[in-house]
Order: C-alpha cells, then structure tokens, then sequence
C-alpha cells in the first residue's frame, strides 16, 4: 500500500524543529507541562533567548505546526507536547545524523 504523504506540511513541521531555540524547548518539554516562566528561565539560562515576547514567537510557530499545545487559565499559560513521540523521533534523528 503506497503512503501518502503531505510533504509540504511534514517540512514545515522539520522546518520548525530545525532552530535550536524550538528545538530545546521540545526536548525541554520532554518530562511534562511547564509555564512560559519555567521555559524561558531554561532559555535564558542556556543563552538561547533574550526576552519573553522571542520566546513566545517561538512557541507560536510551535503551536501552528502542532508540535506543542498550551492551556490557558487567564494570563498563565502553560505548554506540553501534543505528541510525546516526537521527543523518540528527535532523539533518533540526532543519533543517525551524528
């Protein structure tokens, strides 16, 4: 059975992952929901982003390609994976390219 396959979506969603900033906020997100407050902390502490609104530019565009989902109570918003998956097939990409 030949699969089919939405190219131009699938490299929107490399694409996306292909920027280190979105890339370390997936693999941060690997063990659960955490704040913008939490994300960025990690970001800032790693050197990646230099202010909140860059940071929520990111994970915006995460957010489109479907990568993240977030949950919104008021001005607190948190983001989680919205598949799991994607942090094994990250991790598998990583070490065949290496």
């Amino acid at each position: 059975m030949e699969r089919i396959i939405d190219f131009k979506k699938f490299t929107h969603k490399l694409v996306a992952i292909a920027y280190d900033i979105r890339l370390e906020t997936l693999l941060f997100l690997e063990d659960g929901e955490k704040s913008v407050g939490e994300i960025l902390s990690h970001l800032l502490k790693k050197g990646y982003v230099s202010s909140q609104g860059n940071l929520s530019q990111h994970l915006k565009l995460l957010r489109q390609e479907g990568l993240v989902e977030d949950n919104r109570r008021g001005n607190f918003v948190e983001y989680r994976l919205k598949n799991p998956q994607i942090i094994e097939a990250i991790n598998k990409l990583m070490r065949v390219l290496d």
